[in-house]
C-alpha cells in the first residue's frame, strides 16, 4: 500500500525535512501526498533513487529553484506556481526510465514549465501559462505526449518523440533524431544536425540552418525557408 501524507505535513519514515529541499526522498517509492502546500525550500520535493511519488490536489509554490525534481511523479489537480526555477525537472543521464504522469494541473509563473532530460511524460488537460520560458523543454532522450502547451526541443543528441495536440513547437541546436506530431500550432526548426520528421495538422512551419534531412507532412499552414546543406521533403495537405 502507498504511504499517504495529508495536510498538515507529517514526517514519514522515508522523508527528510531540511533547510534545502522541503522534502527529500532517498530509495523510496509509493508515497502519496494529498491536499498539501509545499513552499519555501530550494526544491519542494527532490527524489534520489526514488520514484512513484503521487501528488493529488497539492500546491507547489515559491521555492528557490525547481518546484519538483526527480524521476517519477504522478500529478493530479496540482498547481505548480511561482517557483524561481523550473516548475518540474524530470530525469537525467542516469535516469533513462524517468516517468511523469500529469492531469488537470496548472504550471504557471515559474522560470520555465517542465524541463525533461530523459524518460516518458504523459500530460493531459493541463495548463502552462505565464512562465518566463517554454512550457515544456526536452533536452535529452524522451517521449512526450501533451494535449497542449508550447514545446522546445533543444541541445539533444538522442532520439526524441513529441506528440502534442496544440501549442507551438521549436526544435533547435539538436543533433539527434527528432519526430514531432502536432495537431496545431506553429513549428520552427533551427540549427539542427539530425533528421527531423514532422507531421502537423495546421500552423506555419519555418525551417532554417539545417544540415540534415527534414521530412514534413502538413495538413495546413505555410512552410518557408531553409539554409545550409539540409534536404526538405514536404507533403502538404493545404495552405
Amino acid at each position: 500500500m502507498p504511504e499517504r501524507i495529508s495536510s498538515p505535513v507529517t514526517r514519514s519514515r522515508c522523508a527528510t525535512i531540511s533547510s534545502a529541499p522541503v522534502i527529500r526522498f532517498e530509495n523510496c517509492q509509493g508515497i502519496v501526498f494529498e491536499n498539501l502546500t509545499l513552499t519555501g525550500g530550494s526544491v519542494a520535493i527532490e527524489l534520489d533513487a526514488s520514484s512513484t511519488v503521487t501528488l493529488n490536489h497539492c500546491i507547489v509554490q515559491g521555492n528557490g529553484k525547481a518546484g519538483l525534481r526527480g524521476n517519477g511523479f504522478t500529478l493530479t489537480n496540482c498547481q505548480i506556481i511561482d517557483n524561481a526555477g523550473w516548475g518540474l525537472e524530470l530525469g537525467g543521464a542516469a535516469q533513462p526510465a524517468a516517468k511523469l504522469g500529469m492531469a488537470s494541473c496548472v504550471v504557471s509563473r515559474n522560470a520555465g514549465g517542465i524541463l525533461i532530460h530523459s524518460g516518458t511524460a504523459d500530460i493531459e488537460a493541463s495548463e502552462f501559462t505565464a512562465n518566463a520560458g517554454y512550457g515544456i523543454v526536452v533536452d535529452g532522450p524522451a517521449t512526450v505526449t501533451s494535449g497542449g502547451g508550447d514545446v522546445e526541443i533543444s541541445r539533444t543528441t538522442q532520439k526524441v518523440r513529441v506528440t502534442t495536440g496544440g501549442g507551438d513547437v521549436e526544435v533547435m541546436d539538436s543533433e539527434g533524431e527528432v519526430r514531432v506530431t502536432t495537431g496545431g500550432g506553429d513549428v520552427r526548426i533551427c540549427r539542427t544536425r539530425g533528421i527531423v520528421d514532422l507531421t502537423t495538422g495546421g500552423g506555419d512551419v519555418e525551417i532554417e540552418v539545417t544540415q540534415d534531412a527534414v521530412t514534413e507532412q502538413r495538413g495546413g499552414g505555410e512552410s518557408e525557408g531553409i539554409e545550409g546543406g539540409g534536404n526538405v521533403t514536404t507533403t502538404p495537405g493545404g495552405g
